[in-house]
């Protein structure tokens, strides 16, 4: 009996083996978005690449598992690096909810000084399968420096959305956490007001 234990065993890694990858991004889709809200009254800005976590910056979903404890899904990519990720979707949610889109790298070189920077280091981006999906993040908006009196806006944000077992529902709540941090930046931008999950000095 022992010989075919390890022959089934074997047969069933290869198959594992075997399989597509399958890739995720975090950009939502456009018809998830909700109606635009704030407006830069013509700001130019410009968003700083994003920063992550090392343990989850990786091609692979990393997922939490127990109290200290992560592991890669083998199967389960994202289309882009996490970072570039997360920047790309900030990108489309704020030019959704500003009514502009943020400078390009090229377009900053050519008003230098007149334009503000959104600088966002995820602090935590944690995937709980069957649980949540966290993402928490220190963020600054900078104004141009060419202002009268520039002040930089520092806040920080959590947010936590439950998720129903599987890994397209872990990917769909941190779509949806990264909206609501476009919409947190946007709002305490344009109002000062901060939401209830973000803390700013």
């Amino acid at each position: 009996m022992k010989p075919i234990v390890l022959v089934l065993l074997g047969l069933s890694l290869a198959g594992c083996a075997g399989e597509p990858s399958v890739y995720y991004t975090l950009t939502a889709p456009a018809q998830s978005l909700k109606p635009q809200v704030v407006s830069t009254s013509g700001a130019a800005y410009t968003i700083a690449p994003v920063t992550v976590p090392a343990q989850v910056d990786d091609s692979l979903l990393v997922v939490r598992r127990g109290e200290d404890g992560i592991m890669k899904l083998a199967h389960d990519r994202w289309s882009a690096p996490l970072g570039k990720q997360i920047g790309n979707s900030l990108a489309v949610q704020m030019t959704h909810l500003l009514g502009a889109a943020p400078l390009s790298r090229a377009q900053t070189a050519s008003v230098a000084g007149k334009f503000t920077t959104v600088t966002v280091d995820v602090q935590r981006f944690d995937l709980v399968p069957g649980q949540f999906a966290l993402l928490a993040a220190t963020w600054q908006v900078s104004p141009p420096q060419a202002a009268q009196t520039p002040r930089a806006l520092i806040c920080y944000t959590e947010l936590r959305e439950p998720v129903a077992p599987g890994v397209a529902p872990l990917v769909q709540a941190q779509q949806l956490n990264i909206e609501r941090l476009a919409q947190a930046i946007s709002l305490a931008w344009q109002t000062g007001q901060p939401g209830a999950d973000t803390r700013c000095q």
